[in-house]
């Protein structure tokens, strides 16, 4: 007999013989069979014999005449739609050397199933979900469902599809009565299917294989549906062996493979003492989560008449009579099991339709001395009915929910402690006047008492909520209102109390998601004021070991938030009134250390007690740098062209900002708020800087700006007076000074941006053709030259004290054209241009170089048209002072009364005191003509002896002095027309000097003193002629090459004679 359900075995080979088989061929001797075969033909679908190929109905072959067919396709057997496995079919095994060859494709192989692998995964899946892949995989299906016995209705439910089927319906329920293995080769034809339940699982056309699943108690639990792949429809003997094997184990182990979810941490959780709204809230969110149900109820039968329903945080006395489903469960005292809650006759749509559900239920009785307590589920996820597993855990726990409920129940009849505990901690939050200090040690004791995590507590600030009191955040928050469980409470004036925050939709995670803190439980209280506003939130989160808040909690939230939203009301008065009182105290204490302190410490301490009056943490006093168009303060520097700080001096306005990226005035301003006054000098309406404070903890207000105001006027006194006390002592040149330098620079040994020169000056400062009559500001040259020599660094001479000394010394001159602060600076210029020709870097010294640079800029200090010659003639005070050489003795004077003083005394730091001023004196006394002549011979005399030596301080000095003489002669090689000019302002100072001689009747001091000489030339070409040329070329004889600047004289002198010769011509003419 061919067994059934597999593909027909292919015959090993055909025999053709003419007598009988061999001994060793099994085949039996049979009328069927006959022996005389002229040819067999083997057809197979594929020459791979290895593959195991899919039977079709369909396949046919034509036999020929004398031949005979053995089609490897045979169809399976359709005489019946269902058949069972049966393993005694007689094989025929022929043994000859072909069929040998052939017979190990056709043994199947000894099935090697690592079951090892299946209980392992046990611990990382649900027993279901295991069993459904280890099967899916060992035999190759395409879907394997797990269909779960649940006896007490008599259906079975798959957990995976959320379908239950009852045991009369579909090939399922047959499956499942047959209570055997079985086969289904076609689905469709088989007289169980059933359309409707089957096509859900698989295709009509499919083969499905059944196992029952038998337990340790030898009952059917479950039944596995295993539908195999289109290119596989067919149980091979390892599908066979595979089975049988997975049944004995799975029975044998069965015990330990369906065991229950383990519920003892649930269980421990539900007996501890908790407030009945606690436990009830607690045990719904415990069962949701175990059972998947919907809702979870707690009934409590003490008499015949009336029972109590615990759902959620209500408590609701039921008439037994309306119970529905659970007037059933109480009568029977045994567990139910419905499906449908409307099928049951019971059915009550006040109780058992909760939200419009008609799901299933799940209740079991716990009977007690003196009650009964009916554990009921209702609903499930997907219209899904509970099942036999729910049954056996909900019966596991059910004992341990009613002991801690009746426990809860007993706890609730005693007296409250914790009430006691609120009464006689009150005095003590009271005690404290510090509205921050109650409100800290009051949000202490609420988490305290309610075991919570965290606290925050909400005022209501027009339409939002703003937390004064949070645990754990560094900054407050801001709800507006209706937003979140705070918003909500503030908005309708209820309590909310969720055991699971993130299950009701009008939570609001974004402080969660900021924080990282994770909400679980939450309780949500509003304070009303005594006229029935609510004033402020109280919420706390996280009640300790995972349950609910109690109605408790809610009490203590109340009473303390209550509390302590009044005593902060009051506290503010209070505070208010302290606040102007400790103001108008600084103030007068302000303007009495006017009087009393130090004018050093005065505006610190002003500012260190405004900033304590505010509490802030940052109060400083800018100033306006009119050089550097910034404000400058103790610690910083404020940028002038914008932002607040320009806003508030340019327009002379006070404010103060809270929100400073809402307002145009502070865009880009780095700082939570702002509190800006001006400071304006009183006496002259000039703005001299702004008061600034920022980063307030609370909220700048009016009352801070009227403050601001005070201590600004104050403070405006004060600098002004210190300003007008260092002008005097400095005089005008300080007022100059910070109008050039600015902040940032001033001190340093660097070249003020404002006093460098521009790049066409620098590009011809050592220039012989360099203009000084061009030159609107004389001091960049003097930085230029002090830099250039490294004298600022050098001698510690800062740039601000060299400003000093330059306006100290400009105010000395005179405005003369000639003997003027210009002439000077032409002469420190032309000194620059000596020393990059001549190279004397090399051999002079520093010090030479600043006593050099002093003098030429005091060449001509307190210098006017009036030789030695008039001053001892009209018998001058300077002629009575210093008989011989009034006037560079005066010179010498002046410069030594302006280096003596500490803010302009640039020789400070010479080593040599004595040798720097023996120099300079000695530069400033050879500015007489007679002089320069004497000077020139001496250094003749040397350069023709070759005697010169630089180690010699005489010779040294020698040089230095032609040196000098040469500067003040240097215009005579410049261009014919800044020559022409410097000649010009020279005679206009003769002619006057000619005036006066002429007016007191003396005689002419020189010759081109008289205005006789005004139109020709003669001096100019005496000049260039008997002193420029001699002194050059004298100047030469030690620097080496200078023909060019005698070139240049040269040139000038020709062009003077030309001139000259013009004007003899034209008066000849005339």
């Amino acid at each position: 007999m061919k067994k059934l359900g597999a593909p027909p075995k292919r015959p090993q080979t055909a025999i053709i013989r003419d007598k009988l088989p061999s001994p060793q061929d099994p085949f039996p001797n049979k009328s069927s069979l006959k022996l005389a075969i002229p040819h067999v033909q083997i057809t197979t679908s594929t020459m791979n014999l290895n593959q195991e190929q899919t039977p079709s109905p369909h396949a046919r072959q034509k036999q020929q005449p004398g031949n005979i067919t053995i089609n490897r396709n045979l169809p399976l057997n359709q005489s019946s739609p269902l058949f069972l496995q049966n393993n005694s079919s007689p094989k025929i095994s022929p043994q000859t050397p072909f069929s040998r060859s052939l017979r190990k494709y056709q043994r199947p192989p000894k099935p090697e199933v690592n079951f090892d692998d299946f209980f392992c995964s046990l611990s990382t899946h649900n027993y279901i979900t295991s069993i459904e892949m280890f099967v899916s995989s060992n035999l190759n299906a395409k879907t394997v469902i797990y269909w779960e016995e649940v006896p007490s209705i008599q259906q079975l439910i798959s957990e995976e599809l959320k379908i239950t089927v009852n045991h009369t319906d579909s090939l399922i329920g047959f499956a499942f009565r047959a209570r055997k293995k079985l086969v289904v080769p076609v689905a469709q034809e088989h007289h169980a299917y059933n359309p409707t339940i089957d096509m859900q699982v698989l295709n009509p056309l499919s083969m499905a294989i059944f196992i029952p699943l038998i337990d340790y108690k030898n009952q059917v639990i479950a039944l596995l549906e295993v539908v195999k792949r289109h290119n596989d429809n067919y149980v091979k003997d390892s599908d066979h062996n595979f089975i049988d094997v997975f049944q004995k184990k799975f029975q044998a182990f069965s015990h330990w493979i369906i065991e229950s979810r383990n519920v003892d941490d649930i269980t421990f959780n539900l007996m501890r003492y908790d407030e009945t709204t606690q436990f009830v809230l607690n045990f719904q969110h415990k069962m949701n989560d175990l059972f998947d149900c919907i809702l979870a109820e707690i009934w409590l039968s003490t008499n015949e008449n009336t029972l109590k329903l615990y759902r959620g945080g209500d408590i609701i006395d039921v008439p037994i009579e309306t119970c529905g489903i659970v007037s059933d469960i109480l009568k029977k005292s045994q567990i139910l099991n419905c499906p449908n809650v409307r099928l049951q006759s019971s059915f009550s749509e006040e109780v058992d339709e909760f939200n419009g559900s008609e799901g299933p239920l799940l209740g079991i009785p716990v009977i007690t001395l003196n009650y009964t307590i009916i554990v009921v589920l209702r609903g499930r996820d997907k219209n899904s009915i509970f099942s036999a597993t729910n049954e056996k855990m909900l019966s596991r726990l059910a004992p341990f929910i009613a002991t801690g409920f009746i426990n809860t129940l007993h706890q609730n009849n005693e007296e409250n402690d914790v009430t006691q505990l609120l009464i006689s901690a009150l005095p003590t939050s009271a005690q404290h006047e510090h509205a921050k200090a109650m409100l800290n040690d009051t949000m202490d004791m609420i988490m305290r008492l309610t075991d919570s995590a965290r606290v925050t507590f909400y005022i209501i600030d027009k339409d939002k909520l703003v937390s004064i009191y949070h645990t754990g955040l560094k900054q407050s928050i801001t709800l507006p209102i209706g937003k979140g469980h705070a918003g909500q409470a503030a908005l309708k004036g209820i309590v909310i109390n969720v055991a699971d925050a993130y299950s009701d939709p009008h939570f609001d995670s974004s402080i969660d998601d900021s924080t990282g803190f994770k909400t679980i439980s939450m309780l949500t209280v509003p304070i009303f004021s005594s006229n029935g506003s609510i004033i402020s939130v109280v919420q706390a989160m996280n009640k300790k070991n995972g349950i609910p808040f109690s109605t408790a909690d809610t009490n203590i939230c109340r009473l303390f938030g209550t509390f302590c939203s009044m005593t902060i009301d009051n506290t503010k008065l209070l505070n208010q009134i302290k606040d102007q009182a400790k103001r108008t105290d600084v103030i007068f204490k302000s303007l009495h250390s006017i009087l009393e302190q130090p004018k050093e410490n005065i505006i610190q301490m002003i500012l260190e007690s405004l900033s304590n009056l505010l509490h802030t943490p940052q109060c400083d006093a800018y100033l306006f740098d009119e050089a550097g168009n910034c404000f400058f303060g103790s610690k910083d520097t404020i940028d002038g062209r914008n932002g607040s700080a320009h806003y508030c001096f340019e327009k002379n306005e006070s404010f103060f900002v809270n929100n400073p990226e809402r307002d145009a005035r502070t865009i880009g301003e780095k700082f939570t708020n702002i509190c800006i006054v001006p400071m304006v000098s009183r006496p002259t309406g000039e703005k001299i800087g702004f008061l600034r404070v920022i980063n307030k903890p609370q909220k700048f207000d009016e009352n801070d700006l009227n403050t601001m105001q005070i201590f600004s006027s104050i403070l405006s006194l004060l600098i002004c007076e210190s300003k007008l006390l260092q002008y005097f002592e400095a005089g005008a040149n300080q007022l100059a000074a910070d109008r050039i330098i600015t902040r940032v620079e001033i001190g340093t040994y660097k070249i003020p941006t404002n006093l460098k020169l521009d790049k066409i000056t620098l590009s011809s400062i050592n220039c012989i053709e360099f203009d000084m009559f061009q030159q609107s500001n004389l001091f960049k040259i003097v930085y230029y030259a002090f830099d250039y020599f490294d004298l600022m660094k050098t001698f510690s001479i800062t740039n601000d004290q060299l400003l000093k000394f330059l306006f100290t010394v400009k105010k000395k001159y005179k405005n003369k054209p000639f003997h003027g602060f210009t002439h000077s600076i032409d002469m420190l210029q032309y000194f620059l241009y000596l020393i990059k020709t001549a190279h004397m870097l090399d051999f002079l010294r520093s010090e030479e170089l600043l006593v050099f640079s002093i003098a030429c800029i005091g060449a001509y200090i307190d210098t006017d048209e009036k030789n030695n010659s008039y001053h001892k003639q009209t018998f001058s005070p300077l002629s009575l002072l210093y008989k011989e050489k009034p006037t560079q003795t005066n010179k010498c004077t002046k410069m030594h009364h302006i280096l003596q003083k500490e803010s302009c005394n640039l020789f400070k730091d010479v080593e040599n005191q004595r040798d720097a001023w023996e120099l300079f004196f000695s530069l400033l006394m050879v500015t007489d003509h007679d002089e320069i002549n004497d000077t020139i011979n001496k250094l003749r005399y040397i350069v023709s002896e070759s005697t010169v030596d630089l180690n010699n301080q005489s010779h040294r000095r020698l040089l230095l002095t032609v040196l000098f003489e040469s500067c003040q002669f240097g215009y005579i090689t410049r261009p014919f027309e800044i020559c022409k000019e410097w000649f010009n302002r020279e005679k206009e100072e003769m002619f006057i000097l000619g005036d006066l001689e002429s007016a007191n009747h003396f005689q002419y001091s020189s010759e081109y003193n008289s205005r006789e000489h005004a139109d020709d030339f003669a001096y100019e070409t005496n000049m260039i002629t008997n002193l420029g040329i001699p002194l050059l070329k004298v100047t030469a004889s030690f620097l080496g090459d200078l023909s060019i600047l005698e070139k240049a004289a040269n040139s000038n002198l020709k062009a003077f004679e030309e001139a000259s010769m013009k004007r003899k011509v034209k008066i000849s003419v005339s």
